[in-house]
């Protein structure tokens, strides 16, 4: 069993980067660079007293097969905000089969030094056009816990819930193995009560005294509620709150 190490005192500026995974996990190693992530973030970002604590990222299932990332993505350029404090272009990965934010910082050696956050102190971050909140952000206490995606927000929110699980499908094909398929559900967030919406006539019977009027644009704009897209959907609940 792999255990995470908590390190304190690492600046708060430095996004979290208190503790890290190296491909060649040798103790003085990490000692060393752990030292040059302290120097750095003095040097960028100087001293400040909003200190956090991260961990070193091991993904759950490392071996198996299929990708645990929100839509497949592998590294990329996103904009994250914590405590109020917004940072921009940050190489990050939302494994959403751990439901968990991870950043990539380079050493000055070029050596990739991989950040798990706590995801107590992150607010929201935006990667690949899709926005995310952390459910804490919104004034609900229903089980839907961690990350969203934030689609539209208006006289309501809706809300998307991404998540892949880790199936023992053990085989020769998957002898460690493998990741399911993305499941998304969509949910309407009104009034402090969570509405899942998992298909067109549940959308229709939530906005029952304008059904006729939905089912029209959705026809006119072709829209099939299960697999329409984010520009779809985001336009279809313009459409609706407008009613």
């Amino acid at each position: 069993m792999i255990n995470k190490y908590t390190v304190k005192g690492i600046s708060y500026s430095l996004v979290l980067i208190s503790t890290f995974f190296l491909f060649i996990n040798v103790r003085a190693q990490n000692t060393q660079i752990l030292k040059e992530l302290n120097k750095y973030a003095s040097q960028k970002y100087g001293t400040n007293d909003l200190l956090v604590n991260g961990w070193k990222y091991y993904p759950d299932h490392f071996n198996a097969a299929g990708n645990p990332n929100f839509n497949n993505l592998d590294w990329t350029n996103g904009n994250l905000v914590m405590r109020g404090e917004t940072f921009e272009n940050i190489d990050m990965i939302y494994n959403i089969e751990m439901d968990e934010l991870i950043l990539m910082k380079f050493l000055k050696d070029g050596s990739p030094a991989f950040v798990l956050l706590n995801k107590t102190f992150v607010e929201s971050f935006t990667i690949d056009q899709h926005h995310f909140v952390n459910n804490s952000q919104i004034e609900t206490n229903t089980d839907l816990n961690g990350f969203v995606e934030l689609l539209y927000s208006g006289e309501f929110m809706f809300l998307i819930k991404h998540q892949k699980n880790f199936v023992a499908n053990y085989s020769s094909d998957t002898p460690n193995g493998s990741i399911s398929r993305q499941i998304s559900v969509n949910y309407i967030f009104e009034n402090n009560i969570l509405h899942k919406i998992t298909s067109k006539k549940m959308l229709l019977n939530y906005f029952e005294p304008f059904k006729k009027k939905i089912k029209k644009y959705m026809k006119q704009n072709n829209i099939r509620y299960k697999k329409a897209t984010s520009t779809q959907l985001k336009k279809l609940m313009e459409y609706c709150d407008e009613l």
